[in-house]
């Protein structure tokens, strides 16, 4: 059998030590597939035999790509996928609360996908509106996600030293901004997971933010720099073309679990 390791949500490293369970399942088969460096790591302290990187694999939205709807307006479309932490979904409001769009003919929807959470009040915001999608199908997600400009990830933010789901997640949802051709803003914590990977990985199809300042200042580059963004979406449909869409990205792991 194989094990693939997405997360370690509330197991650090040391109480995973001690966990007969999981070293005799990570121990006993015959290859790991992580998400993470950090959770290969606990791997090979667990006495994996054999590690390798695993991707977030996903349908192809091609056909919806290019078909981007458009309605005159100079509307920017951001789109946040759930679920979204509190903070960093705060942080976005009070980001955008400060920008004064009006003299740009501009405004900005954020699109808000995901499990209903108590959100931020955007409705006093100067050209600034929230659409709360709610829970959709994937299709819906899919048609949503191709029809904005660009992404937040909100989260996680938390210090990774005391959080294991900081320090060993990376969201899937990342995967998902690469498949629509979205550029996106990571709000993440420095030591995360997640920080480590776009850093390493997505670097040209994202902008790593680790602060609320550093938020605020992203958001409103990426919302003047269409240009920029544009080149950024293209990176990361190369991306997703070479590390998420399937059948081509799950190829390497089809050959190492068939092995």
């Amino acid at each position: 059998y194989s094990v693939v390791l997405y997360d370690l949500m509330h197991c650090d490293v040391a109480n995973c030590d001690g966990n007969v369970e999981l070293r005799a399942c990570i121990g006993g088969a015959k290859h790991v597939f992580s998400i993470s460096e950090s959770l290969e790591t606990v791997a090979k302290g667990l006495g994996a035999k054999s590690v390798s990187s695993i991707g977030f694999f996903r349908p192809p939205v091609a056909s919806l790509i290019g078909s981007k709807k458009t309605d005159g307006s100079q509307t920017i479309r951001i789109l946040v996928l759930g679920n979204a932490a509190l903070g960093p979904l705060s942080e976005i409001g009070e980001a955008l609360s400060e920008f004064d769009l009006s003299h740009d003919n501009c405004a900005i929807e954020l699109n808000y996908v995901g499990a209903r959470i108590v959100c931020p009040d955007f409705a006093s915001l100067n050209s600034v509106s929230m659409i709360d999608h709610g829970i959709v199908s994937s299709e819906l997600r899919d048609e949503i996600g191709v029809n904005c400009d660009f992404a937040v990830l909100a989260g996680p933010a938390n210090d990774a030293r005391h959080c294991p789901f900081a320090k060993y997640s990376i969201p899937s949802k990342i995967g998902d901004f690469a498949a629509f051709g979205l550029p996106f803003i990571a709000r993440v914590s420095s030591g995360s997971a997640a920080h480590r990977f776009i850093q390493s990985k997505m670097s040209d199809d994202a902008l790593i933010a680790e602060s609320k300042k550093q938020l605020a200042e992203h958001l409103q580059w990426m919302i003047k720099n269409s240009a920029r963004r544009a080149s950024m979406a293209q990176s990361a449909v190369s991306f997703a073309n070479r590390a998420v869409l399937l059948p081509g990205a799950a190829s390497d792991f089809r050959r190492k679990v068939a092995e």
